[in-house]
């Protein structure tokens, strides 16, 4: 036995099946990446993220159980949405395992729920159910699969189902969760453990390998509503004898909120901190965006692209948008979509600009939480970045905002939660200090101007 995948990804830039997505499409999509089981368009870099993940993989197809998850924490538009999106792409390509030859099952979930046992198996014969569906509904011209067949009459508790197909295409209409599921022996009462849960679903949960994907996953609480003790932990050490693991998504808290669940023995190579991307990443997701409308000879627009992105995912999609949606309202009136002369770069930004101020502007609405006014406590902050000799200690920002802004200790622990979860303060590759992962909330915050763009010179000859 060896490894089904190999763990040492690296990102060659080549356009990829899921970035082939018509213009309309990406820009309609405004809000989160879509989770579709397919990855982001233009998704680039992250190397070390997925090169994780593909460790992950080959540790559970040899058999491993046990602290095979990851932990992913960031602040909001470092791409976590997008990542979590991709994990779900590369499990489309995983071969079944090797030990027990099962097939790859993403199932993702909002954090809020990680912690009931009823809402895990829900889902998971939900995610089992649309999967089944999928192979019936792909069936054309031959009989459905007896195997699935089998499987979704079980699922559903039935003897047969007279029209499978139509069963089946109802199952992706509606959505596996929105049926009930009654596997194994009857219960009058939901599983209180995960272990129970297993036991009920065992024969079925083993023809799977089953991956969790926890979104918004600094919401794992004991105190949830169906939280059970002990579900993630089970997971996580391998208590249960399910084919499962987990990887969490959310903002800096998410790691402190799995230790409160009893997630403790954490493997240091599978918690992840995202923050910018380098700049080859940032620009792979430029050219690809160019590559796949065919916008050539538009150097300057990827310049200015990247320079007001620094790197920063939510941004690059940003400021992608609004180029490509300048550079379309040329094609609308009869020009050629891939030759951006003619179209205004000024234009672009001012639109991308717009954009990110209403970005920033609900980030900075988040700090004012819970009554009170936190944004003028970070106006005051920024200076002390900025006089700073490179970043300051934890302990410095503590007692500025203790003692010099006198919140005391209750309201500096306050802010600094705040501050955290809009993207303001951030983890240092040093754990004693505190980084600004985005210098240009901090001048948002200030009322900085951002620089001007031009025109780019005519080409000449």
């Amino acid at each position: 036995m060896g490894t089904i995948v190999d763990p040492n990804y690296v990102d060659d830039g080549a356009l990829r099946e899921q970035d082939q997505v018509p213009l309309e499409v990406f820009l309609a999509d405004h809000d989160r990446t879509q989770i579709t089981g397919r990855g982001q368009p233009f998704f680039s870099g992250r190397e070390k993220e997925l090169g994780t993940f593909r460790e992950m993989a080959n540790a559970l197809s040899l058999g491993r159980q046990g602290n095979a998850t990851i932990a992913v924490e960031g602040p909001p538009g470092a791409g976590k949405s997008a990542l979590m999106s991709q994990f779900m792409e590369e499990m489309r390509s995983l071969p079944p395992t090797e030990t027990g030859g099962r097939r790859w099952l993403p199932v993702v979930l909002d954090g809020s729920v990680a912690m009931s046992p009823q809402e895990l198996m829900t889902e998971i014969n939900g995610a089992i159910a649309q999967t089944l569906a999928k192979d019936l509904v792909g069936s054309d011209g031959h009989d459905p699969p007896q195997e699935s067949q089998g499987m979704l009459t079980r699922l559903f508790d039935k003897d047969r189902i007279e029209n499978v197909k139509g069963f089946a295409q109802e199952i992706l209409d509606r959505g596996g969760s929105a049926f009930w599921f009654s596997l194994g022996p009857k219960q009058d009462e939901p599983p209180p453990t995960i272990q129970a849960a297993y036991r009920a679903c065992a024969r079925d949960w083993n023809h799977w390998q089953i991956v969790l994907l926890f979104d918004e996953a600094q919401d794992v609480s004991a105190d949830a509503p169906g939280a059970s003790p002990g579900t993630l932990k089970s997971i996580h050490q391998g208590i249960a004898a399910a084919p499962m693991s987990f990887c969490a998504f959310g903002l800096p808290g998410t790691l402190a909120a799995l230790r409160n669940v009893g997630v403790s023995r954490r493997s240091g190579g599978y918690t992840l901190r995202l923050s910018a991307l380098e700049e080859r990443g940032a620009e792979m997701a430029v050219n690809r965006c160019f590559a796949q409308y065919e916008i050539e000879g538009g150097e300057a627009w990827k310049r200015a692209i990247l320079d007001r992105a620094d790197g920063w995912p939510q941004h690059l999609k940003t400021y992608m948008d609004a180029a490509c949606s300048v550079l379309a309202k040329r094609a609308a009136a009869g020009k050629v979509l891939g030759d951006p002369r003619g179209s205004s770069l000024v234009e672009a930004i001012a639109l991308g600009d717009e954009a990110r101020v209403k970005q920033y502007q609900e980030r900075i609405e988040s700090l004012n939480n819970r009554g009170r006014r936190f944004e003028r406590h970070a106006r005051a902050l920024v200076p002390v970045f900025e006089a700073a000799q490179g970043l300051p200690l934890k302990h410095d920002v503590e007692d500025f905002l203790r003692d010099e802004l006198r919140l005391g200790e209750e309201g500096a622990d306050g802010f600094l939660w705040a501050a955290e979860g809009c993207g303001l303060l951030g983890p240092d590759t040093d754990p004693l200090r505190y980084a600004m992962p985005l210098p240009s909330l901090a001048g948002h915050l200030l009322g900085r101007p951002l620089p001007p763009v031009s025109e780019p010179e005519p080409p000449t000859g």
